[in-house]
């Protein structure tokens, strides 16, 4: 599945999920996770489980 330019991060995870259900569960919580990462504002409180370290820990243990 490419990305279009045209598309925001949910869109292309409902896209990319459609086209691969088996793993539509982990593509949308990558695709929010990195939306909040992005878009949202910082976290004031810094903790260990940062929503840095949490797409970070998404993304390595997704194995389409």
């Amino acid at each position: 599945v490419q990305w279009q330019t045209w598309e925001d991060p949910l869109v292309f995870a409902e896209r990319a999920a459609s086209a691969l259900p088996a793993h539509a569960e982990n593509i949308r919580g990558i695709a929010h996770d990195y939306a909040n990462l992005r878009y949202a504002a910082p976290p004031k409180n810094s903790t260990a489980d940062t929503p840095l370290t949490k797409l970070r820990a998404r993304i390595v243990a997704f194995r389409p």
